[in-house]
């Protein structure tokens, strides 16, 4: 499919344009998302088979690459398009490192097709399997959906800020919006990790999975509360440093973001644990519901609170997921016991 796209891309802004360094500019991009896209699909593989540690590496040498790359031919006086370059090389360098680690590696022989040692490529590989593109589009659109609701979420503020505020009411809560969310990156990490083993152990022993899922909802109720404390105690201090005195006014508004750190740690766990016992309609569906709660109180709260009522806008959506995701995780795991299997029809 990236090669369709890449082609197409090619088609177009060829016909479109005669300007050659806007032709080359889109030319290595797509060279670029080609090979990300491969890259990403190694990532993937690893990721689902517990490999982290392969997934971090293969990313690491390919930034590492792209990066060192774009900046020699920035300190050699190149243009542009050659820094471009670098990273579309970055990506190539990528990709082909996880698919000869995943090629190569003993512990994926067998995974995707019976290996033949005088086969390269798996047979039947240009075949469309009707079956599975119809499960990718029907399984993959409710993730998409998921990231393109979310990404929304923090621009919806970013525009009613915008519009009814000015642009300095945006700059300080953006500053208080990457400072608060920042903390949730310990969080993250460990939800991140945890996704395929919520995936499996659902599907073996989905009576046990409750328990763990109660443990790690406790340990980033933790973490977050930590990162709390860090905020409120530290807000004026951690704004001066990273932005100056003149931000002073997003200190107030870290102190309102800081609960949302909390519910969102809190909400990391619920949305990788719907994903992995295959809700991830109801979890697309939750998520737009939180995201129309946002939009609608950021208006009515902006009107008497200004840029405060955009802060306590996003405390109260993120509470909304909070509450609803948690409704639904004890709905589903009522059904559960240790010994039988939960898989849903259909998959």
């Amino acid at each position: 499919m990236s090669l369709i796209v890449f082609v197409f891309t090619v088609v177009v802004i060829t016909l479109y344009t005669d300007n050659l360094e806007i032709r080359l500019a889109v030319y290595i991009m797509c060279f670029a998302l080609f090979f990300s896209v491969v890259s990403r699909v190694t990532a993937g593989l690893f990721y689902a088979t517990d490999h982290f540690g392969l997934m971090l590496i293969t990313g690491a040498i390919g930034d590492v690459v792209g990066g060192g790359i774009a900046i020699i031919f920035l300190l050699i006086g190149k243009g542009l398009l050659w820094v471009f370059l670098g990273f579309a090389l970055g990506e190539a360098v990528s990709a082909v490192t996880g698919g000869v680690i995943f090629y190569t590696n003993k512990h994926f022989k067998g995974l995707l097709y019976k290996r033949d040692h005088k086969r390269f490529l798996p047979p039947n590989l240009l075949v469309i399997d009707k079956t599975i593109l119809t499960r990718l589009i029907k399984k993959g659109f409710y993730f998409l959906l998921q990231g393109i609701i979310q990404l929304g979420m923090f621009y919806t503020d970013i525009l009613v800020l915008t519009f009814f505020g000015g642009v300095i009411l945006t700059g300080f809560y953006q500053a208080a919006y990457k400072i608060s969310f920042s903390a949730c990156l310990l969080s993250a990490a460990l939800t991140f990790a945890l996704y395929p083993y919520y995936a499996s152990k659902f599907v073996k022993s989905p009576g046990l999975l409750k328990k763990d899922y109660v443990k790690v909802a406790f340990y980033n109720l933790v973490i977050a509360a930590f990162m709390y404390f860090i905020l409120v105690v530290f807000a004026n201090v951690i704004v001066r440093y990273l932005y100056g005195q003149a931000f002073a006014p997003a200190v107030g508004i870290i102190k309102i973001l800081a609960i949302a750190t909390i519910l969102n740690s809190f909400n990391q766990n619920n949305s990788s644990f719907l994903n992995a016992i295959y809700r991830e309609n109801e979890n697309a569906a939750l998520i737009l519901v939180s995201f129309g709660i946002n939009v609608v109180l950021d208006i009515l709260l902006f009107k008497y609170y200004n840029i405060n009522g955009v802060a306590f806008a996003t405390v109260f959506c993120t509470l909304s997921y909070s509450v609803l995701s948690t409704l639904i995780i004890l709905r589903e795991t009522k059904k559960w016991n240790n010994t039988r299997k939960a898989m849903p029809e259909g998959y």
